[in-house]
């Protein structure tokens, strides 16, 4: 075994590997340090609890998912984003299967609320995206919002159909795209 120590970007990546081949339940200190070759020591250098490795490599997966280089959360097009975003979740299921409806579930013990934290992060990351680009997409109508319905409250209600969808690995955004057209346009 190899006990030299090794990089969190290492690590994340092994786990990145481990959790395309055999799932996110695959993920623990024991695992990773045999596909890593190194000592279990050497992963507690970075991570001191399972649970924090597990916070880590989430959101490891989730910008693997969301920030490849060609990927851009802003646009002026509103209806293009929903594109980007359902076809960005499909390839991510693709490529780590059952993550996306599990990971959630994975969230637990003393780092719960880091977890949480770190999952609001992304969840705000992707909601500001497609916020700038609803302001930006000029085809949207003058009196599409009011005091009642505005921007941000249609962006929550789009970013909760999107999740749904994501939790049911149902990846067919047509309904979606016609309900902004219609609400929107």
């Amino acid at each position: 075994m190899n006990n030299i120590v090794t990089s969190k970007e290492e690590i994340l990546r092994v786990s990145r590997e481990l959790i395309k081949k055999r799932g996110l339940n695959a993920i623990n200190m024991r695992s990773l340090a045999e596909a890593s070759n190194i000592a279990v020591g050497s992963i507690y250098n970075y991570f001191k609890s399972k649970e924090e490795l597990t916070i880590a490599v989430i959101a490891s997966v989730w910008l693997d998912i969301f920030h490849p280089s060609n990927l851009c959360l802003e646009s002026d097009n509103f209806i293009n984003i929903i594109d980007t975003i359902f076809d960005s979740l499909d390839k991510g299921d693709k490529k780590y299967p059952n993550f996306l409806s599990m990971h959630s579930t994975m969230m637990f013990g003393k780092n719960k609320d880091k977890g949480i934290n770190m999952m609001n992060n992304i969840k705000n990351h992707i909601k500001d995206g497609l916020y700038k680009t609803l302001m930006n997409d000029e085809k949207v109508r003058e009196d599409a919002f009011n005091d009642n319905f505005t921007a941000n409250k249609f962006i929550d209600t789009i970013f909760s159909l999107i999740i749904s969808c994501m939790m049911n690995g149902d990846y067919d955004n047509s309904s979606i795209k016609e309900i902004i057209r219609r609400t929107i346009y």
